[in-house]
């Protein structure tokens, strides 16, 4: 797979991104499948090629800056036009961190860590169960986790405020044990180094400019890495659930 060559001259309207869609959904279903064939090697080789692909980068950018541009568009009707020279100058130095100002610094943060949410995500979907597969159903999703609710607020207040309280997007990774999480990944060094980063600093928490008027139960460039690491943590939980509640139903009809 041939990487498109950039320079600062070059219109990025003008860029194949069709062909960079196609190319990226290519590179993801192949981390699916050897994740399900427990390929770790391969799931290693395509993530590592993918952080490093320049059209991997390039779309990244763009979908960011798009995404930010239609934040301030709904929020305030304001248009922000990002230049393609600045597009380059972030690409070239997308990890030289001390060139920044604090201003681009958060959009490089967004950038880096949808980077990383696109890399990981396709072998995670192959791990998880059902009901936590980020394509699945919303309703379907939803249902089950009220039926979960719904059969902790009968048991136990205080088995419903734990598990709420770890479910919870704002507190779940506040209370993480970070070490943990890290091993529990298996990723790789620089994917390992970043999240750890993140979640030690509270990096994650840079979304926080936009929750308040940005809708957090969608998925997005603002908090996809951070509802992932939430199903991460989450994963196989669901048969002790499901178990708990099959018992509890069986002893109440006695």
């Amino acid at each position: 797979m041939n990487n498109i060559i950039l320079n600062s001259s070059v219109s990025w309207k003008l860029l194949p991104w069709i062909k960079i869609s196609q190319k990226i959904f290519i590179l993801q279903q192949k981390v699916y499948k050897f994740s399900r064939r427990c390929n770790q090697h391969k799931v290693y080789q395509f993530q590592d090629y993918m952080i490093n692909s320049s059209d991997v980068k390039l779309f990244i950018i763009q979908k960011t800056i798009n995404n930010i541009n239609k934040y301030y568009n709904n929020y305030n009707k304001k248009k922000y036009k990002v230049k393609d020279k600045i597009k380059f100058y972030i690409y070239k130095n997308l990890y030289n961190i001390q060139k920044y100002k604090k201003s681009i610094k958060i959009i490089l943060e967004y950038i880096k860590q949808y980077l990383i949410y696109v890399c990981i995500k396709p072998e995670w979907e192959a791990r998880f169960e059902p009901i936590y597969k980020l394509d699945s159903n919303t309703f379907n999703k939803s249902f089950y986790i009220y039926q979960i609710s719904d059969f902790f607020s009968s048991n136990s207040r205080n088995i419903l405020k734990t598990y709420t309280s770890f479910l919870s997007i704002n507190k779940s990774t506040k209370y993480l044990v970070v070490s943990y999480f890290i091993k529990r990944i298996q990723s790789l060094p620089y994917i390992k180094y970043y999240i750890s980063c993140w979640l030690n600093y509270r990096n994650m928490q840079y979304s926080l400019y936009l929750r308040n008027t940005y809708d957090v139960s969608y998925p997005s460039v603002f908090n996809c890495l951070e509802i992932l690491v939430n199903y991460i943590m989450l994963n196989g939980w669901q048969w002790y659930l499901i178990y708990t509640l099959n018992f509890s139903k069986k002893n109440n009809s006695l």
